[in-house]
């Protein structure tokens, strides 16, 4: 089941945390916590694919949870099911002013949380596609819902592209583990750490290529490839042509 979503649920109530246990253990695999501030605590260790939470806690309640959540760069990209016994009109507004993404009113229906669930990782999920090139291959008017992490993550390998790092290093960099790394990354572009970095380094030798007269061995140790055949070959992979022919192209 290692390949399922992982969901955290949050409420202070046991009977109501092990209901929601029941509702969803059979498609997801899940953490369960009793307050918000366990919950904030096991969201930035975890990085779980989304979180379901009870508003009204002692400890930390929902509202400060998604704000906790959504202020941080690890996990501002979680989607966020708030659980309701009130349903007034400025209870919804306010929460999703605080970005939730969604609101169940208790007592709920457990096809009616699955749904949710569903319909949010697979918003997730199309989010990846818009994610998974470095910036500057999107357009513009998509960069305002970037994910900030990715950019910073981005402006990184571009400052440090001639040397030769890591996933440790980035890890250390940006004072996360190397398990939070990968799944931050994983969950907002649908690639491993190594391989987005590649990506990066792929990109920019793009733009040299159409905008410099270096040849293709000099692009390729300046975006930090040490061997260009290598370069070349995962440069035909990601862009269905080798870097000559994408130059010529560019010629014409």
């Amino acid at each position: 089941h290692t390949d399922q979503p992982v969901v955290l649920l949050v409420d202070d109530h046991q009977d109501v945390l092990e209901y929601l246990q029941i509702c969803v253990s059979s498609q997801y695999q899940v953490l369960t916590a009793s307050d918000g501030e366990e919950a904030l605590s096991l969201a930035i260790e975890q990085i779980p694919d989304l979180i379901v939470s009870d508003i009204m806690m002692e400890r930390m309640n929902g509202y400060q949870l998604l704000e906790e959540l959504k202020g941080n760069i690890i996990t501002n990209h979680i989607p966020v099911i708030l659980l309701t016994a009130k349903t007034s009109q400025e209870e919804r507004q306010l929460g999703i002013k605080m970005g939730a993404d969604a609101y169940l009113c208790k007592p709920f229906d457990q096809k009616e949380l699955l749904l949710r669930i569903q319909n949010l990782l697979q918003l997730l999920e199309n989010n990846k596609l818009k994610f998974q090139h470095p910036r500057l291959a999107v357009s513009s008017q998509l960069s305002s819902s970037r994910d900030l992490f990715l950019d910073q993550l981005e402006s990184f390998v571009r400052e440090h592209i001639l040397e030769d790092f890591g996933v440790e290093d980035v890890a250390y960099h940006f004072s996360v583990s190397r398990v939070q790394l990968y799944r931050k990354v994983k969950a907002t572009t649908g690639k491993s750490v190594s391989a987005y970095i590649r990506l990066i380094r792929l990109y920019e030798g793009r733009k040299l290529l159409r905008t410099t007269p270096r040849n293709i061995s000099e692009i390729a140790f300046e975006v930090g490839f040490k061997d260009p055949n290598y370069f070349s070959r995962t440069f035909q992979e990601e862009f269905g042509r080798s870097p000559s022919d994408f130059r010529l192209k560019v010629a014409d």
